[in-house]
């Protein structure tokens, strides 16, 4: 079984693909700032020296053969480990270098590359990991189901955030699922409520990035109109489900009373 490393600069090119992938751009000081170092790699002795001198390398560097050498021992197959740096000059071959001294000093057979060790300079203003992370957004679907004489369908919800407050029904749009197939999933689940998905009208899309104190949460809200005395069963997570004059609603969690004023404005709801 053989251990191969590779150093990388992840502004010249996507990581490697690798069994493990340490992104050193924020965690350790850079040898980049430094004038006697700058133009150097980590293939000269004093940026080898400074990095694995930074606090915290060689504690990184020696827990990461440990986890290699351990993968392959379970595995029986070779690992690939690939550090990490901004140009791929300086801090990931020094910690790539230092992994595979370990690796050889126990006498394990391990290979090494520097991938963009050759590469020119990159621009100060890029050397560190400044880049936020991508938003994660969750998909939901909500349902205004009404009567023809304007009663609306509210649940009284059984979790946080807003445990406790009317809001309309709805829930997360499953892998695979459309929002239209979601919602009248959840409609039956929240409510006893079975609307086709097909005669669902969709009211529109709110993605105001408040809305949701959990975060960002973009939905699709749906109309459907069922007739007045349609029999309900609070299910799933409701505590409990009624039907609401629309000339007298309770205050609604989220985002709802929104989505209710843009259904009631829809022409033709009826």
């Amino acid at each position: 079984m053989t251990i191969r490393i590779v150093s990388f600069g992840y502004g010249h090119a996507p990581a490697p693909t690798a069994d493990l992938v340490f992104d050193l751009r924020a965690l350790l000081r850079n040898p980049f700032h430094n004038p006697e170092l700058k133009h150097r790699t980590g293939l000269d002795q004093e940026v080898y020296d400074h990095v694995r001198d930074t606090p915290g390398a060689e504690r990184l560097a020696f827990n990461a053969v440990a986890t290699a050498r351990g993968l392959a021992e379970d595995t029986g197959a070779d690992v690939t480990m690939a550090w990490g740096c901004t140009g791929g000059r300086h801090r990931s071959v020094g910690l790539a270098r230092l992994a595979h001294e370990l690796l050889l000093g126990v006498g394990d057979e391990a290979t090494i590359e520097h991938r963009d060790v050759d590469e020119d300079l990159l621009p100060a203003g890029v050397h560190n990991r400044t880049e936020p992370e991508p938003e994660a957004i969750r998909y939901t679907a909500d349902v205004v189901a009404m009567t023809p004489d304007g009663d609306v369908l509210l649940i009284e919800r059984g979790w946080p955030p807003h445990e406790g407050a009317w809001a309309l029904p709805g829930g997360h749009v499953d892998r695979g699922e459309t929002s239209r197939a979601a919602a009248a999933r959840e409609l039956a689940e929240e409510t006893g409520v079975h609307v086709p998905a097909s005669e669902l009208r969709e009211i529109g899309v709110f993605d105001r990035p408040d809305r949701d104190p959990r975060g960002r949460y973009v939905t699709t809200a749906y109309l459907a109109v069922v007739p007045a005395g349609t029999p309900i069963v609070a299910g799933d997570d409701a505590r409990t489900a009624r039907w609401w004059p629309a000339s007298s609603l309770p205050p609604v969690a989220f985002d709802h009373a929104d989505i209710l004023d843009q259904a009631t404005r829809e022409p033709g709801r009826a």
